[in-house]
């Protein structure tokens, strides 16, 4: 059983060695949204929390684990060349972009 109260950015560690962060707190529903270390997101009720085993935790020092598992290729055209201020706005590196997805 939990006695920690969830605090808004405050970071908790859970039986299971998961850690996570109280990103938001609804006290008109009770509801207490949580996300965890790897990017998942979660809503917990103050009951579900009583009965956690949690303790309070400090902000991980590496902030990569939502990312862990990107490949990269998923981050895109990783092989483009592209310099800032290579165009004359934004517009255009947007184009520019569009066109080399085509």
């Amino acid at each position: 059983m939990s006695s920690i109260k969830p605090e808004l950015g405050a970071w908790y560690q859970d039986i299971e060695n998961r850690y996570f962060e109280v990103v938001a707190l609804d006290d008109d529903t009770g509801l207490i949204e949580v996300q965890f270390f790897d990017g998942a997101i979660d809503e917990i009720d103050t009951e579900t929390w009583e009965d956690l085993e949690v303790k309070a935790s400090v902000e991980p020092e590496d902030m990569r684990g939502a990312f862990d598992d990107l490949e990269k290729d998923d981050l895109g055209d990783t092989e483009a060349v592209l310099h800032p201020g290579q165009h004359e706005s934004i517009d255009a590196e947007i184009d520019q972009l569009e066109q080399m997805e085509k």
